[in-house]
């Protein structure tokens, strides 16, 4: 179920920020602190964007001392550039910040993402979604 897995969904101004507005939660109830979070974050779109394309993004991070990974999901109707190398702009982002002393559990949610994003109309569904609850329809996957 994803409402088990996904912290929430928020609205992404085109400002930017997204990947600390999405885990924002993380930083208060792990107290982790927001700016370990974004230097997290920035040191790994340093060693290249994290937007795979197709208006989507996954940005993510390992923290030390995590007590369990933390997925957010945002939605930018309008975009945000996030230097995608097809050039699209980012609509949909899964913002990932997990234990650092979990390094395969990681690598699995990132791989359950991307499979997730490779079915075709899924990205579209969650970027026209209104609602928290359509969001969280359109990120429900089909047993079988």
């Amino acid at each position: 179920d994803a409402q088990e897995h996904v912290e929430g969904t928020v609205d992404i101004p085109r400002s930017g920020g997204s990947a600390q507005r999405l885990v924002r939660r993380a930083t208060e109830r792990d107290g982790v602190v927001e700016v370990i979070l974004a230097r997290g974050f920035a040191e790994r779109e340093a060693l290249g964007s994290t937007a795979l394309g197709k208006g989507l993004a996954v940005p993510h991070c390992k923290v030390p001392g995590l007590s369990r990974a933390y997925v957010a999901v945002g939605v930018s109707p309008q975009g945000v550039d996030f230097g995608a190398t097809d050039g699209e702009l980012v609509r949909v982002f899964f913002a990932v910040i997990s234990p650092a002393e979990a390094p395969a559990a990681h690598l699995r949610l990132l791989a359950a993402i991307s499979r997730w994003a490779r079915i075709p109309g899924r990205l579209d569904r969650l970027s026209a979604a209104a609602t928290t609850e359509d969001r969280l329809a359109a990120l429900e996957v089909e047993e079988g």
